[in-house]
């Protein structure tokens, strides 16, 4: 399910690993208006007897107090059910706010965490979720400005960000070389932008862009691909971020 603005405020989406579990992988951000709808959606797999909840927020990119609230009021649920809640991905804003409000305790930092660079370094950083199934991308706004781009100006589309690879390592296969990558007939897949195979634990690469005003930008791509129960991949999640050197 999909909900907000275009481009969302916050995806949320529920994938059913077992019977008695339910993945909901969550997106963009967490707050007044988007948590009770993602409650509602988790408190309905609970009441269906998926009593062990996995949340994965590694696509999410800002929670505030009503988020934290929302996460122990569904560990609350999950446990009157007989079941748990567990975080099973997260990015770096959802481990310090747990952090700084003293949760890791009750709510432990994911063992799976999408790796991203500290915000202290001032990168610029910008946050995507790309449904493979779709092919549909969601980027942040910050993500547009890293590619070059005004936020909302384009729709954001795999085409779009294999056009901005840049040409030498195109020909060369380097960076953003993967299966298919110099096939234009080819369907592109997350290799593409991981750098090598996907088993659904996270990545980084870093890839060369030519931008539309002519500089030159290397962009590293942190993310995790997210499989069905048949081993398909179905959604990476992650960052953008500019490592370009001065």
């Amino acid at each position: 399910m999909t909900t907000g603005a275009n481009p969302p405020l916050f995806t949320v989406r529920v994938t059913v690993p077992a019977p008695d579990r339910a993945r909901v992988h969550v997106g963009g951000e967490i707050d007044m208006d988007s948590g009770p709808r993602i409650e509602e959606l988790t408190a309905h797999q609970i009441a269906a007897g998926r009593i062990r909840v996995e949340l994965d927020l590694a696509a999410v990119d800002f929670m505030d107090s009503s988020g934290i609230h929302m996460l122990l009021r569904l560990r609350r649920s999950a446990m009157a059910a007989g079941g748990r809640l567990d975080l099973v991905a997260a990015g770096p804003r959802v481990v310090r706010l747990l952090e700084v409000t003293g949760l890791t305790g009750i709510l432990p930092v994911p063992r799976r965490m999408v790796p991203a660079l500290d915000a202290g370094t001032g990168l610029p950083t910008g946050s995507y979720t790309w449904n493979l199934q779709t092919d549909s991308w969601w980027w942040s706004p910050e993500t547009y400005r890293i590619l070059g781009l005004a936020p909302d100006s384009v729709r954001p589309s795999t085409r779009l960000m294999l056009s901005l690879r840049h040409p030498d390592d195109t020909a060369a296969g380097g960076s953003a070389a993967g299966t298919g990558a110099g096939d234009p007939a080819e369907s592109p897949g997350p290799r593409t932008f991981a750098g090598g195979d996907v088993d659904g634990e996270p990545f980084t690469s870093r890839h060369r862009l030519l931008l539309a005003d002519g500089t030159t930008r290397t962009v590293a791509v942190v993310g995790e691909v997210t499989l069905d129960a048949t081993g398909e991949p179905v959604q990476m999640t992650g960052f953008f971020v500019d490592v370009t050197e001065d």
